[in-house]
């Protein structure tokens, strides 16, 4: 009886997994995005040119949900 419910359970787990959905996740760093010092100016942090670097590795992956981090509090794009 044992082993007759632990087959059963194994069957029943084997749908349950097969029914899952995948989600895609992309973490992406941007580092300092709109934010100019001394050390990252308009030449080596432009905004648009990662904005194309961007959009480029965004359609490669196709994420469902995209985050982001080190983007300024201001308005600079």
């Amino acid at each position: 009886m044992k082993k007759l419910l632990l087959v059963l359970f194994i069957v029943l787990g084997a749908f349950t997994v097969r029914a899952q959905d995948t989600l895609t996740f992309l973490q992406y760093n941007l580092l300092n995005y709109g934010n100019f010092t001394s050390y990252c100016t308009t030449t080596n942090n432009n905004v648009s040119r990662k904005n194309g670097y961007i959009g480029t590795i965004v359609h490669y992956v196709k994420p469902d949900i995209f985050t982001v981090n080190e983007i300024t509090g201001a308005r600079a794009y």
